[in-house]
């Protein structure tokens, strides 16, 4: 346990992000892939508005032993009973690690705990 801690989704995580959407291999995992390549640019204004959303909630994943940004969790359309849970490991070298078992545990606590959902689906 305490391999991940989670932090706010930063527009400057968009320098590390854009590269994980061109990825195939991180795709085929999700359901649903950008239907054209994503730049730096494309990133940084898709963050920046993400973070904008007021029934969304999104965290950066970092791996505890080296701060480094690993992927995404978060939960959306979140309207005082329920929300979305979406979680996404983007460093492949992270998957296989419970990295995401960890995120997940944080952010279903978050949301019934913090937030008294009474509902969070995938």
């Amino acid at each position: 346990m305490d391999k991940v801690f989670i932090r706010l989704l930063e527009e400057a995580d968009a320098a590390v992000s854009w590269k994980w959407r061109n990825d195939p291999k991180v795709w085929k995992y999700t359901g649903s892939k950008p239907d054209k390549p994503i730049t730096y640019s494309i990133e940084l204004e898709w963050i920046k508005e993400v973070l904008q959303r007021h029934n969304e909630i999104r965290f950066a994943i970092c791996e505890k032993e080296t701060g480094k940004y690993i992927g995404n969790v978060q939960l959306t359309g979140i309207n005082g009973y329920e929300a979305a849970f979406h979680i996404f490991i983007g460093d492949k070298n992270c998957w296989g690690r419970g990295y995401g078992t960890e995120a997940t545990r944080f952010l279903l606590k978050y949301g019934l705990d913090v937030l008294k959902l009474q509902s969070i689906y995938l």
